[in-house]
């Protein structure tokens, strides 16, 4: 491997492990211990320290300090404004969005391709246990109980997806591993955004496959950002295949797809579209916008010690960090992006979607996203040869 200690080739491979087990439910059967990802995150942190010299790439250094104050400042703020700790997830994510940012090139290249084609399989090998339990062959290895606001939650635990307790009953939506059905939905819209599709033709297909069966309004919608980006240069056979596609997929999935993601749409029910916050919540933050908070925030764990409902997205962030945080976190990430990945229409359209997205789901530094966007302009450079 590119001719590498035995030590550096361990960190790179922790480096890989990590998205995957970050991607992981917290509510799985066996794939999951608790704090799994803390630990491994630790771990990767100790090896890229004390064994990573090798790996590491100086040339940005500046806008890498910049991005890592500026993270500083936003994880801290309610440490600063009102005397509460930050939550580890976000100190651990940080922790490792930097590491990764500070390798040489070819090895982020290594880590993408490395994460690419093995998430494929893993969704390929899903997508098979999905259409099997349509057609009604299952082997579950157990009861699963996901806790949320409104209760309990029941699941199946398959081998390589994970399903609701309906799933016999109606058509579902397909989530693999991880958390929730949107959560496939938007990574592979963000992969499908950023793949060099002449590289990763399975790959591609895969992805796109996953990302229908989510049934992800977020997907949906991206995907059409990025369709329409890139039409003046997509093949008219493409184009027309994508057409046939969709029209199949809304014949075979019609009432699921009306249920799920039409319904959402409808303008006599924008509610559902923004399904991220609660009644109870949207109340209180109107009247946050007109008070003195509204810099600061309130503090994240005095958000967590209120009921406020089910609540997600940067309207929650705003509550919790205030509108500086932010700004501050805005700009610092567009700029580390178009360092690593230069100004161009296309990186423009990526990090559109990314700020899309964020509307949705704040996890700025989710180490999967960082994986994909911050080896995005390497998959494009022709000469970019390694051996993978």
């Amino acid at each position: 491997m590119m001719n590498l200690s035995h030590k550096e080739e361990v960190t790179l491979w922790l480096f890989l492990l990590v998205p995957f087990i970050c991607l992981l439910s917290g509510y799985s059967m066996f794939y999951y211990i608790p704090h799994q990802e803390v630990y491994i995150n630790l771990l990767c942190l100790f090896f890229w320290a004390i064994y990573g010299r090798g790996l590491l790439d100086t040339t940005k250094a500046v806008p890498i300090l910049i991005y890592s104050l500026s993270c500083v400042w936003v994880i801290c703020t309610p440490l600063g404004a009102h005397g509460e700790l930050p939550f580890v997830k976000l100190v651990y994510e940080f922790l490792f969005a930097v590491s990764f940012l500070c390798l040489k090139p070819e090895y982020r290249f290594w880590v993408y391709d490395k994460f690419i084609k093995i998430l494929a399989v893993i969704f390929f090998l899903g997508i098979i246990e999905y259409v099997l339990a349509m057609l009604g062959i299952t082997h579950f290895w157990g009861l699963l109980h996901r806790q949320v606001s409104s209760g309990i939650l029941p699941f199946y635990q398959g081998t390589f997806c994970i399903f609701p307790s309906y799933y016999g009953y109606s058509v579902f939506r397909f989530q693999s591993l991880t958390e929730e059905p949107g959560v496939v939905g938007t990574l592979c819209a963000f992969i499908l955004f950023t793949l060099n599709r002449e590289k990763y033709k399975k790959e591609f297909y895969i992805f796109c496959l996953a990302g229908i069966l989510s049934l992800s309004l977020a997907f949906y919608l991206l995907l059409l950002l990025g369709l329409l980006g890139k039409i003046k240069a997509m093949k008219l056979k493409f184009l027309l295949l994508s057409v046939i596609l969709a029209f199949s997929v809304y014949f075979v999935f019609e009432d699921a797809i009306n249920e799920r993601i039409v319904s959402r749409v409808n303008v006599d029910n924008l509610n559902e579209i923004d399904n991220r916050s609660s009644a109870m919540f949207q109340k209180i933050f109107d009247q946050f916008l007109l008070s003195s908070d509204v810099s600061w925030g309130i503090g994240n764990r005095t958000f967590y010690s209120k009921d406020y409902g089910s609540n997600a997205g940067v309207k929650k962030m705003i509550y919790q960090y205030g509108f500086i945080a932010i700004f501050i976190l805005f700009f610092s990430y567009s700029y580390i992006f178009f360092k690593f990945n230069g100004f161009s229409y296309s990186t423009l359209l990526v990090l559109l979607a990314i700020w899309l997205s964020f509307y949705q789901r704040t996890d700025w530094n989710f180490s999967p996203n960082i994986i994909i966007f911050f080896s995005y302009s390497l998959v494009h450079i022709n000469d970019l040869r390694f051996k993978t």
